[in-house]
């Protein structure tokens, strides 16, 4: 398979995922259900990060968010291109560390969880096979645990702190933000009125909210202020982190226009010489046809447009997990058995569950696209679809498959009919489910009984 050629393809009356039959590879070698990963689509969302953003502004720099899909596996080709990855436990340091001795290479990697427990501060700071690792200062307990540490090994250690521009947007256009009022996430901003009289013609003057609770520790600035102080700490720069899965490119625009200015605030107000800006994740992935998400061009112009506003030159850090592996993996499952309601409903059980396969559509709503990929019919046949409920195998009424209608309004819109395909569907028939790469195989369980689905890599 070329590399600009599509990730599916239809061949005669199959579709092909990565150049392979997907009815051969089950015949074969693997059996449903099955993780299935394109190691080439890995290395192509790596190069459109990395060309959109450095095309706008050069000085960029991508770390892997491993939270989203730790398999090792993964990871290890991810490391072929990448030397930073954001790390949030000691298992995921674990596999850094192993990739890194057998590769003989070192990597730089970021924390930026909430929590750091003291063994696993310990640990990164200490690594053999981790070069200037960087933790990302969340709440005045978080700065003190990590000096105490930094403290006791004699260390001087690089830390970023982790700010919160207090931003709103629509639960629609982004379920997992982060950077608003309410986040759990990050240090809120405490000199709204200063950042507002610096930059009076600012969009700044009129998405900036002056924080509801007057605050005194947990502060950006009074964070940066102790860490000036510290012996043990060295600051490297600031940490803004958007959310996850951001379809709304102003919300994008007005982060960066934020975290620009407070960047170059911080410079000039503490004649402190920052040199990086983490800018975090976010960076979207079309998971329907009907999805409308912002370019990475887009919003890289968005990044680049605020740095040379604020005439400012940082070191730009994107954490990127969902985009780097969501449409490289694929959930291929069996249909196992037709059942039809009183109702005339269709149903097709099939042999996964969202519980242990597809978590987030429980937790988060979410909807992935199915499709055939064994005997479709010709191209020449008009069919207007038949619609079926695909639920999962589990004796559990929510282990099913939310379809859609269009989820270009305000609020997502299920379709009652169910998923809709070019034939009837009959037992056998394979069904892959698309974009199923990202915060999947990180939630596997042995739900009622199940055994974890396997995992296949298609080598490139």
């Amino acid at each position: 398979m070329a590399h600009d050629q599509p990730l599916f393809q239809k061949v005669g009356n199959k579709i092909y995922f990565d150049g392979q039959d997907l009815t051969l590879l089950v015949s074969e070698k693997v059996k449903t259900p099955v993780y299935l990963f394109s190691e080439r689509e890995l290395h192509r969302n790596i190069d459109r990060l990395q060309n959109a953003f450095r095309k706008n502004y050069p000085n960029v720099s991508i770390a892997y968010s491993m939270k989203n899909n730790s398999l090792p596996e993964i990871v290890s080709i991810i490391a072929q291109r990448l030397e930073s990855f954001e790390i949030n436990s000691l298992k995921e340091l674990q596999i850094l560390e192993m990739l890194a001795k057998k590769n003989g290479s070192k990597f730089h990697p970021i924390t930026t969880t909430l929590y750091k427990p003291p063994e696993f501060i310990a640990k990164m700071i200490s690594s053999e096979f981790f070069s200037e690792p960087l933790f990302a200062i969340d709440s005045f307990q978080d700065f003190r645990i990590v000096k105490k540490v930094a403290e006791q090994f004699k260390k001087r250690v690089n830390v970023l702190v982790r700010v919160n521009p207090g931003l709103e947007t629509s639960s629609r256009d982004a379920v997992f933000a982060s950077a608003g009022l309410n986040s759990k996430c990050g240090l809120p901003i405490g000199t709204i009125a200063s950042l507002m009289e610096m930059n009076k013609t600012s969009l700044t003057n009129t998405i900036l909210t002056e924080p509801p609770v007057e605050q005194t520790k947990e502060t950006a600035e009074y964070i940066i202020q102790e860490i000036s102080k510290s012996n043990w700490l060295n600051l490297q720069g600031l940490h803004f982190h958007t959310g996850s899965q951001i379809t709304d490119l102003d919300y994008f625009n007005n982060v960066y226009e934020i975290a620009a200015l407070f960047y170059k605030w911080v410079k000039n107000e503490f004649a402190t010489e920052l040199t990086i800006l983490d800018l975090g994740g976010g960076y979207p992935v079309q998971y329907l046809p009907v999805d409308k998400v912002p370019s990475l061009d887009a919003i890289a112009n968005c990044l680049s447009t605020h740095l040379k506003k604020h005439a400012i030159a940082p070191e730009v850090i994107l954490e990127s997990g969902r985009y780097i592996t969501a449409s490289a993996g694929i959930l291929l499952t069996t249909v196992k058995l037709i059942k039809q309601l009183l109702t005339g409903q269709r149903l097709a059980v099939l042999d996964f569950s969202v519980y242990s396969d597809l978590l987030d559509t429980l937790t988060a709503k979410w909807f992935y696209q199915p499709i055939l990929v064994n005997n479709l019919p010709q191209e020449t046949q008009t069919n207007p679809g038949i619609c079926y409920e695909l639920v999962g195998c589990t004796n559990d009424v929510l282990d099913r498959l939310p379809s859609y209608l269009d989820t270009s309004s305000s609020s997502f819109s299920e379709n009652i009919n169910g998923h809709c395909f070019p034939r009837e569907l009959k037992e056998g028939d394979l069904i892959a489910i698309k974009n199923a790469g990202a915060y999947t195989t990180c939630f596997n369980s042995e739900y009622s009984g199940k055994p974890i689905s396997a995992k296949f890599i298609l080598k490139k």
